[in-house]
């Protein structure tokens, strides 16, 4: 079996740092400003604070996922899989330390909707570069 080419793996370490870089500064800023604009004054968060953001991290996902597979290029789906690695990797290691903080339900359903939305993302992508060629063929 063939190694990767070099050049393909530092395509796919590219692809998979920007994907993830993009993920969480759009995380990052959405959930500053949700917290700015639905904390109560002694600092709570409503519950449709966590589900705003769930859904808003589901599309960011999308979206990272989708420019990893573009930089990433005919190594697409080796860029997914190690994405898709990468996110349960930090996501389970952040769980314990984000415990008490969060509800339970949230944690675990921001590391259930992780690969599915990596995939979607790859997906999109995928298609759009199989009726590229069929356009183009």
């Amino acid at each position: 079996m063939d190694s990767m080419p070099k050049a393909s793996l530092g395509h796919v370490v590219l692809a998979v740092v920007a994907g993830w870089v993009t993920n969480a500064f759009l995380v990052g800023v959405t959930e500053v400003l949700l917290w700015k604009m639905m904390r109560s004054p002694g600092g709570k968060l409503p519950g449709s604070y966590f589900i705003i953001d769930l859904i808003c991290q589901c599309c960011f996902t999308v979206v990272g996922a989708y420019l990893c597979c573009v930089i990433a290029g005919p190594s697409r789906r080796v860029a997914m899989f190690s994405l898709m690695f990468l996110g349960l990797l930090i996501g389970g290691l952040s769980l314990p330390p984000s415990w008490s903080r969060e509800p339970h339900w949230y944690r675990i359903a921001l590391l259930a909707v992780w690969v599915p939305c990596v995939w979607i993302g790859w997906t999109l992508r995928s298609q759009r570069a199989l009726a590229k060629r069929v356009i183009v063929n």
